[in-house]
């Protein structure tokens, strides 16, 4: 059974910010504090935005204060401790949690609305060849950014927003989202792309570390 224990508001607050590592004192970044960090936060949204700097790489600063981003680097493309993939929106995750992102990728389609799904389903379905043009490329030429395919599609994708007729951008992605392929690096902000059988995800074989889940305590926050 869970244990139930009442806080304060302002002890709840400062338990938020203690445990989101915007209080206390700031470690020596290293490979593993930094892995450490994004832990503690589940994961790093991703944003294409770039103002000051990219938004994830600014939530990292704004707990770790100067740090070598490519540390970053280092934790996704060499050690294969991080990858990118689809959270609660396009994110950089933990590889210790694949197995919790499996579930997703099983899903035949992406997408939570029934609507939206059926939709992606017939369009997949519809443009296979376009499916197949870019798993044969990865397959025979390694990893390839977007650009580098050739649009074989038959039926464009319709969307009211940006990604109307990307149709490239959108296979890639429900590709993605199932697993089949996996970004195995960035040219710029641009995403290279390989299939997931050749980027291997090194952790992936590593069991939760974190399946004490039922053992959780309950806060109630009380004026």
């Amino acid at each position: 059974m869970p244990v139930r224990r009442t806080l304060s508001l302002s002890l709840a607050r400062r338990l938020v910010i203690t445990c989101q590592r915007l209080a206390g004192p700031r470690p020596e970044v290293t490979t593993d504090t930094l892995l450490d960090l994004i832990r503690n936060l589940g994961c790093l949204q991703l944003d294409p935005l770039n103002v000051v700097a990219r938004s994830h790489l600014l939530v990292l600063w704004s707990r770790l204060g100067d740090y070598n981003p490519a540390l970053l680097d280092q934790l996704l493309w060499q050690e294969h401790r991080l990858f990118e993939y689809w959270a609660h929106a396009a994110s950089i995750v933990l590889t210790e949690d694949y197995q919790i992102y499996q579930h997703r990728m099983q899903a035949s389609y992406p997408g939570d609305e029934i609507f939206w799904r059926q939709s992606a389903r017939q369009w997949i379905e519809q443009n296979a060849e376009l499916r197949d043009h870019i798993l044969t490329s990865l397959r025979k030429r390694g990893p390839l950014r977007a650009r580098d395919f050739t649009d074989v599609s038959v039926v464009p994708w319709k969307s009211s927003g940006w990604t109307g007729g990307r149709n490239v951008g959108r296979m890639l992605e429900f590709l993605w989202a199932q697993g089949q392929i996996t970004v195995a690096g960035r040219k710029g902000i641009d995403k290279v792309w390989d299939l997931s059988g050749v980027t291997r995800l090194a952790g992936a074989e590593h069991t939760l570390k974190r399946q004490n889940w039922l053992n959780v305590t309950v806060f109630t926050a009380k004026k």
